[in-house]
Formats: C-alpha cells, sequence, structure tokens
C-alpha cells in the first residue's frame, strides 16, 4: 500500500507519495528495508480517463543492510501517465535517479525503474491488480572492473534495448575478487 496525497497547486495538480521502505527479500539472500523514494507529480487536472504528470523524485539511503540498498542520496527526473476507467486503471510510473551524495565506497547510481500498473476495479474503492517493478543499471565497466564477463556480450544482447551506457577505464583485476 503506497500512500498518494494529491492537491491543487496553480491550475496543476500535485501527487506525492513515499515508496518503501520496504521489506525486501533479496532472492533469499537477505532480509530487511530497502532505501525510500519519494517522487512528486505534477499532473493535469484530474479529468478522467486520462492522467499525465511529471516531477523530481529522490532515493534516500535507508536500508538496513549494505546489499539492500545503494549508500547513496539519488534524484532526477519521474513521469506518469493513466487511463482510469469505471472498471480498469492502466498506466505507467518511469523514474531515474542519480547519486549526488553519499558512502564514496559505494557505486555511483544510474538506475532507471519503471512501474506498469494494470488493475481492475471490483467497486470503486476497490481493486485488484499488479503493479511490478523493473529496473535497469546497466554499467558495462563493471562487468571489468570487478571480473564478471565481457561488455562486449552483454552490448551485442542489449545493444538494440539501450538508450545510453557509459564507460570508464580500468583493467582485468589479477585477482578473484578485486
Amino acid at each position: 500500500v503506497i500512500p498518494i496525497a494529491s492537491f491543487p497547486f496553480s491550475g496543476f495538480n500535485v501527487e506525492t507519495g513515499p515508496d518503501g521502505p520496504v521489506p525486501n527479500p533479496n532472492f533469499g539472500r537477505q532480509f530487511g528495508l530497502a532505501d525510500m523514494v519519494l517522487w512528486t507529480a505534477f499532473s493535469n487536472k484530474f479529468t478522467p480517463p486520462f492522467v499525465f504528470g511529471f516531477g523530481p523524485t529522490l532515493m534516500v539511503p535507508t536500508a538496513t543492510y549494505r546489499t539492500l540498498g545503494t549508500g547513496k542520496f539519488s534524484m532526477g527526473p519521474m513521469a506518469l501517465a493513466f487511463f482510469l476507467s469505471r472498471k480498469w486503471i492502466i498506466g505507467a510510473v518511469a523514474q531515474h535517479w542519480w547519486s549526488v551524495a553519499g558512502d564514496d565506497n559505494r557505486d555511483h547510481v544510474n538506475l532507471t525503474d519503471i512501474q506498469y500498473v494494470v488493475r481492475y476495479r471490483i467497486t470503486p474503492a476497490t481493486n485488484i491488480g499488479c503493479g511490478p517493478n523493473i529496473r535497469i543499471n546497466f554499467d558495462p565497466a563493471n562487468l571489468i572492473l570487478y571480473g564478471k564477463s565481457n561488455p562486449n556480450a552483454a552490448l551485442k544482447v542489449l545493444g538494440p534495448y539501450l538508450y545510453s551506457c557509459h564507460a570508464k577505464d580500468g583493467n582485468w583485476p589479477t585477482e578473484e575478487g578485486q
């Protein structure tokens, strides 16, 4: 359950809500709370069936364990688009974060999150559906720096789907885990 506050402001509606920190099972390896995200969207006046919005998003390092969070304060843009009918809620929220401060010993954040939403309205106040997140953090340079894989092979597979990526200089590690 994500509490969302909505209020009018200068010709727009402002939608804001926290996302997390939620228990993160991390595929059975670690259990705890993840980083917290706060997003705010300036949207068109609520006139169904279409609602669009944009605004800032902030990620705060609140994870209870190092493996469950970024260790960085991050911010960036967000956008949402929804179709609302008497029986369906269909839409998506897209966010992107870049780290701006935090633990210098942690990797920089350059992360995209897309959450699509499909819900069927049983009653005006009750609906059932799904809203999974898709997260993308493609950093081919880290494949080399941590000795995980050849980035050329990854680029051949993912290349058609990438909008951008970055590179940095480095050498293959000489020892395992370096």
